[in-house]
């Protein structure tokens, strides 16, 4: 991930969704072999697993990983969970690599 980069999640109750989106802007900091600055944006769908008074989990199955979503509602915090796994046809995915972040 780049040094430079913004997230924004929201999840809906009414829907079992949320959306992520996320921007980095990615320099030669970050990549050395870099020509030039590019700015990288995504977007993400999830569902809702559970919701309650204390924490939101959502889950988006891609091909390559499951990515994991959790709000701990208390204590005001969010983690994203990045496994990949084999289960949709990705052969080359290794379930051995896992990336958490803790968002802010």
């Amino acid at each position: 991930m780049s040094k430079i980069n913004t997230v924004q999640i929201i999840c809906r109750k009414e829907t079992m969704s949320c959306t992520e989106a996320v921007a980095a802007l990615m320099t030669k900091e970050d990549e050395p072999r870099m020509p030039s600055s590019a700015l990288f944006s995504l977007l993400s769908e999830y569902t809702i697993e559970s919701w309650t008074d204390t924490k939101i989990r959502a889950k988006s199955g891609k091909k390559v990983a499951d990515v994991i979503l959790e709000f701990d509602l208390t204590n005001k915090t969010a983690t994203r969970h990045h496994q990949e796994t084999k289960a949709r046809g990705n052969q080359t995915a290794n379930p051995d690599f896992i990336v958490e972040w803790e968002l802010l």
